[in-house]
């Protein structure tokens, strides 16, 4: 049984996702939201990708609701066992010991401090977000057909909205006199140990983060 044929009858049918497809070319789906990037004079149709190059790492179209109804079917273990289920959630380490915050194909961490499940995706001109909070049975999933924008972080502020811990508002209209910013290094470290960093260089005020640089 070929690959999208497997998905079909195997998980699509059987859970009633009645709006999830292989995303091939070439067969007609109706609804299909087309995917847009954004070039230099405003938007554009994305650059087009062949699905059959992506396969089983992403190749699959669907909606928000099919979204839950997956997300429902992995937490009542209707595909899998609940011992398979916890494997896929278990925070491996790396032979140091060190937790890599990933199980089988899911992102672990916590949102407010919240134990959180998630995962995001890019393609040319699609991008997605999913966030999964189980103590709260909190589920949130964005889908966008643009490429330039990531939903991540209106998905983590949504989640934390949804379970009474909301991110506080900042405003980011800071006015710094400029011989302090010279000054200016400053090391955070985040609940997921992630590390940043803050500097002044070279005219300009940068974030760096694990060796990358945007300002």
């Amino acid at each position: 049984m070929e690959y999208a044929e497997f998905i079909k009858k195997r998980i699509f049918e059987p859970l009633g996702m009645h709006h999830s497809y292989y995303g091939d070319n070439r067969s007609i789906i109706q609804n299909r939201a087309y995917g847009y990037s954004k070039g230099k004079a405003g938007f554009e149709d994305a650059e087009y990708i062949n699905m059959s190059v992506i396969y089983a790492a992403g190749s699959l179209m669907m909606t928000t609701r099919d979204l839950l109804t997956w997300n429902k079917a992995i937490l009542h273990h209707k595909l899998i066992s609940e011992a398979s289920t916890t494997l896929l959630f278990t925070n491996y380490t790396t032979n140091d010991g060190k937790q890599i915050n990933y199980g089988y194909g899911w992102g672990l961490g916590n949102l407010r401090g919240s134990k959180m499940i998630h995962h995001g995706g890019n393609i040319n001109g699609y991008s997605a977000m999913e966030i999964w909070l189980p103590d709260e049975d909190v589920f949130v999933s964005m889908l966008t057909n643009r490429d330039d924008f990531s939903p991540d972080g209106l998905a983590y502020k949504l989640a934390a909205y949804l379970i009474g811990k909301p991110f506080p508002e900042q405003d980011l209209n800071i006015a710094i006199a400029e011989d302090y910013t010279k000054k200016i290094r400053v090391v955070y470290k985040f609940e997921d140990d992630a590390v940043r960093y803050i500097m002044y260089k070279d005219g300009q005020l940068y974030s760096q983060r694990q060796g990358w640089f945007q300002h």
